[in-house]
């Protein structure tokens, strides 16, 4: 089960709204307990994908490299991360497939229409690399 706070859903809901109509993405981060993960901080990131931004997104690597550091000695992770489909549901695309390399991170999607969010989807990636498996989640 995941868990995340609701003060980390609305940011996530209010950052995805901001960036409308382009594809908003970030960290997740987190740490485990007792087999379960729990979601603390929301780190979002400009999205520099190449293309068309409103179907796809890249999270700044020095983003990443900077969480990594300051999580060195923390019992915190980078757990995953997050992006949204604007006028889309919250299912991932072949694209998202695509860039599913690291199959231990959590995938949230949120789904944006005409700027507000309708819904927050969670996945993890099958072990076989081919498809996405849906992860219940609680706001607490």
């Amino acid at each position: 089960m995941i868990s995340i706070q609701k003060a980390q859903i609305l940011d996530l809901t209010k950052y995805a709204e901001t960036e409308y109509p382009i594809e908003c993405c970030g960290l997740l981060i987190g740490r485990f307990d007792q087999g379960n993960i729990i979601i603390e901080e929301i780190i979002p990131s400009q999205n520099i994908a190449k293309g068309d931004t409103r179907i796809l997104f890249e999270i700044d690597p020095q983003i990443r490299i900077n969480t990594q550091r300051r999580l060195r000695n923390s019992p915190q992770k980078i757990i995953g991360h997050f992006h949204s489909h604007p006028d889309a549901p919250p299912l991932p695309s072949p694209t998202d497939l695509n860039m599913a390399i690291e199959t231990e991170l959590i995938w949230a999607i949120v789904s944006v229409y005409s700027g507000i969010v309708n819904e927050v989807k969670m996945y993890g990636i099958d072990i076989s690399g081919n498809s996405f498996n849906e992860i219940d989640y609680r706001v607490y």
